[in-house]
C-alpha cells in the first residue's frame, strides 16, 4: 500500500522555515521514499505557512526601518552612505525562494506535489460553517476545505487498479492517506466524521505527529523504549546541552531582553521534571547504522539576575512571552521546553551508543491553548 503524507501548518510551523533541515523531517522523507510513499502538500496548507513566513518577513522589515530611522535620529551619528539595500526586492526574491523550497526538498532534489483544492458546494459549506457555531465554535472553515480535499483525494485512491503489459497484469494497490495534524478535530469532530461518512472513505488516517507515524510505521526497535531512554539522557546531560545557548531563555521572558540576552547571568538552574514524548529508530540508509530519535518535554526552572536595562513598567502582552520573575524582580524562566535527541543505537548489546543534542526549542510550548 503506498502512503501519501501531509502535513498540516501547525506542523510546518513547529519544523520552522529550514524544515526540510530539521531531523524528523528528514526522516520522514528518506522514509517515504524508502518505501514507495509520497510526501505531498494541501494547497491551503501551502499558502498558509506562506503567509506566516511574509508575517514574520514583514515585522522584521519594520524592525529594520524603525533601527535606521533611530540612527538616523540619533545625536552624533551620520550615514556617511546611506543605506542602500532595496528591501522590498529583497523581500519578494525571499518570498520566491520559500515557494519554490515548500514544493521542492533540496536534500533529495525531490519535487513534491501539491494536493489541489476540490470544487465546494456552497449550500454544503454553508449547512457546515452553522452547524459548526454549536457543535465546534472552534472549527474553522479552512479546517474542512483541508479535510474535504483530503477525503476526495483518499476517494480517488480507494480502490486497487489492474493494468496490462501484454499478458501479464499488474495491480496497483490502493493507496492511504495520511494527514499528520496536532488538531484532533479531524479524527474526533462529528461534523468531520459525517463528511467523511459520506465520501465512503476507510483509506485515511490521522496522526498527531511525525515520530507517532514513523513509529506507526514499523521503525521502532523494541528494545529503545522511555526507561532506557531515561537512564541514558539524565538531567546532568539535559543541563550541560542547555549552557551552550542558556541565555537565549531570558527573551522569551520580556522581549525587551533581546538587546543584552548574551550579558545575561544566569543564578541558578534546575530540571524540574522530564516527559518523554516522542521517540523512534531508524536505519540510516548512508551509512547502515541504526539510530534514534528523542523528543523531551523538559521543565526548566532557571533563574537569572536583573539586568540593567529592566524596566518594571515594561510588560508585553501575547503567548510568545512569559513574564515571570521572582521576588526580587529577577527574570525567571519557569516553563516547559522541547529538547531533540538523536545518537547510535547498538542492536547487539541493545542499548544507545552515543547521544547527542539536536537542538532545543524554547518557544514551542508557548503557543499551547
Amino acid at each position: 500500500m503506498h502512503d501519501y503524507i501531509v502535513l498540516d501548518t501547525c506542523i510546518l510551523r513547529e519544523l520552522g522555515f529550514k524544515f526540510y533541515e530539521n531531523v524528523d523531517y528528514v526522516n520522514l522523507f528518506s522514509f517515504s521514499m524508502a518505501t514507495n510513499g509520497e510526501v505531498i502538500i494541501s494547497s491551503i496548507v501551502e499558502e498558509e505557512f506562506l503567509h506566516h513566513f511574509k508575517m514574520e518577513l514583514f515585522k522584521k522589515k519594520e524592525s529594520y526601518h524603525a533601527s535606521v530611522n533611530a540612527l538616523k535620529r540619533h545625536p552624533f551619528f551620520e550615514f556617511h552612505k546611506q543605506p542602500d539595500t532595496n528591501i522590498d526586492l529583497e523581500i519578494e526574491k525571499s518570498l520566491k525562494r520559500f515557494k519554490e523550497r515548500i514544493v521542492h526538498d533540496p536534500k533529495f532534489n525531490h519535487g513534491i506535489s501539491v494536493l489541489p483544492n476540490t470544487k465546494i458546494s456552497g449550500f454544503q459549506l454553508t449547512k457546515f460553517i452553522l452547524d459548526s457555531k454549536n457543535s465546534a465554535p472552534n472549527v474553522q472553515v479552512r479546517d474542512y476545505l483541508i479535510w474535504d480535499s483530503l477525503l476526495a483525494f483518499a476517494k480517488e485512491n480507494s480502490t486497487d487498479i489492474v493494468s496490462s503489459i501484454g499478458r501479464n497484469k499488474i495491480v496497483h494497490k490502493k493507496s492511504n492517506i495520511v494527514f499528520i495534524t496536532k488538531d484532533n478535530g479531524y479524527a474526533t469532530n462529528p461534523l468531520f466524521q459525517e463528511l467523511k461518512s459520506s465520501y465512503g472513505v476507510e483509506n485515511i488516517d490521522v496522526v498527531g505527529s511525525i515520530p507517532q507515524y514513523l513509529s506507526k510505521r514499523g521503525w521502532n526497535l523494541s528494545f529503545l523504549t522511555k526507561k532506557l531512554i531515561a537512564q541514558k539522557i539524565t538531567k546532568e546531560r539535559i543541563l550541560k546541552d542547555l549552557d551552550k545557548d542558556i541565555n537565549c531563555l531570558i527573551t522569551y521572558i520580556n522581549p525587551i531582553f533581546n538587546e543584552c540576552y548574551e550579558m545575561a547571568e544566569v543564578i541558578s538552574k534546575a530540571i524540574e521534571t522530564i516527559e518523554i514524548e516522542e521517540y523512534y529508530s531508524h536505519l540510516d540508509a548512508k551509512d547502515n547504522k541504526y539510530k534514534y530519535v528523542v523528543h523531551l518535554k523538559v521543565y526548566l526552572d532557571v533563574l537569572f539576575k536583573r539586568p540593567d536595562i529592566y524596566d518594571p513598567h515594561a510588560r508585553n502582552e501575547g503567548a510568545r512571552y512569559l513574564e515571570t520573575y521572582d521576588i526580587e524582580k529577577r527574570p525567571k524562566f519557569n516553563a516547559p521546553v522541547l529538547f531533540m535527541y538523536e545518537g547510535l543505537l547498538d542492536v547487539t548489546k541493545e542499548t544507545i551508543k552515543s547521544i547527542k543534542m539536536i537542538d532545543f526549542l524554547p518557544w514551542v510550548y508557548l503557543h499551547d491553548d
